[in-house]
């Protein structure tokens, strides 16, 4: 399922909720929350608020609709690229959130589904938080796991959330599996509680150590 659909520089997404659920939740008052819009410039990343425009109702939903660039969500490039751009792409984005976290831009808590990368990578959208989390966890468990859970910790605070994040997408490009798979959300709580995974180096090897040792203390 893809939560997110493109037209050129436009960004929809589809809120799950058919036009009587969105008008309950009042969200189209909360439509200018804040994503973070992350450019690359000159060697360093820059962070601008970002926020959808307005409405529109297709097939029975609702979807929020803004303006960005041309590009795709990091959860499908993840799923379906080849591996050198899968590494470009963990990299672009392990990179943004590190820059983030010294300025302490405010990035969500999100996964890769909610993230959409330019084609060169040097843009990064990081969707508004309540709406994308919503809308993931309306599509079902096992959608809200794949584009959005497997790659986030809900426990800690903001410095061990990034750190999880990074080291998720540190083991999926070295090993190519990610190391908390479960779908079923409330079991992969309970693995990332107790850090029932494969560590790195016992999957990939010759994995540098470097490598290991940060996802170790991240998981």
């Amino acid at each position: 399922m893809n939560l997110v659909d493109f037209d050129g520089n436009e960004v929809y997404l589809n809120t799950q909720m058919t036009p009587d659920v969105f008008a309950k939740t009042r969200f189209a008052e909360k439509i200018h929350e804040k994503g973070v819009l992350a450019e690359l410039k000159n060697g360093r990343w820059n962070y601008e608020p970002w926020s959808f425009t307005d409405t529109l109702e297709k097939d029975g939903y609702i979807y929020l609709h803004g303006t960005a660039f041309s590009g795709t969500t990091a959860d499908r490039i993840l799923s379906s690229a080849c591996e050198e751009k899968i590494h470009d792409t963990a990299k672009a984005i392990c990179s943004a959130l590190e820059g983030g976290l010294k300025i302490k831009a405010p990035l969500s808590n999100i996964g890769c589904g909610g993230m959409i990368l330019s084609d060169d990578l040097n843009s990064i959208l990081f969707l508004p938080y309540n709406f994308f989390t919503t809308a993931s966890m309306s599509a079902g468990d096992e959608e809200f796991s794949l584009m959005n859970g497997i790659y986030i910790n809900q426990n800690g605070n903001r410095e061990t959330a990034i750190a999880f994040t990074q080291a998720v997408l540190v083991y999926r490009t070295l090993a190519g599996t990610f190391p908390f798979e479960e779908k079923n959300t409330k079991q992969r709580l309970l693995d990332i509680a107790d850090s029932n995974y494969k560590v790195l180096r016992w999957t990939v090897a010759n994995a540098p150590k470097r490598l290991c040792d940060f996802t170790e203390r991240a998981f």
